[in-house]
């Protein structure tokens, strides 16, 4: 009786998690390397990458705006990226043996 009641905990736990921990695939409208994403809550993320590219979102990923080049060089590979609020975010990243950390306050407008 014990196997039984294992074997189908077990079973039910592998369906759970195979259904409920999978990504759902978004398309971010660039094409460089995305390297991190930051997300405050289910709504508002943020994404960064090389060409000092970062995007963000507000519903959810269903929409992205790209926010990239309001003070961010384009020659900067961005490899972090972290929500503090929806609208304050740090980014990081190097160009070179230089490496950088920006900060917006005004969701990267």
């Amino acid at each position: 009786m014990i196997n039984r009641v294992l074997i189908i905990f077990v079973l039910l736990f592998f369906v759970f998690f195979y259904f409920y921990s999978q990504g759902i695939e978004q398309v971010s409208g660039v094409t460089v390397s995305l390297n991190s994403v930051s997300s405050f809550d289910n709504a508002n993320a943020w994404v960064c990458g090389a060409s000092g590219t970062v995007l963000r979102t507000s519903n959810g990923g269903n929409n992205w705006v790209n926010v990239t080049g309001n003070g961010i060089p384009v020659n900067l590979i961005l490899i972090n990226i972290f929500a503090v609020t929806p609208s304050v975010v740090l980014a990081a990243g190097y160009a070179g043996s230089d490496t950088w950390v920006y900060r917006t306050t005004n969701s990267g407008t």
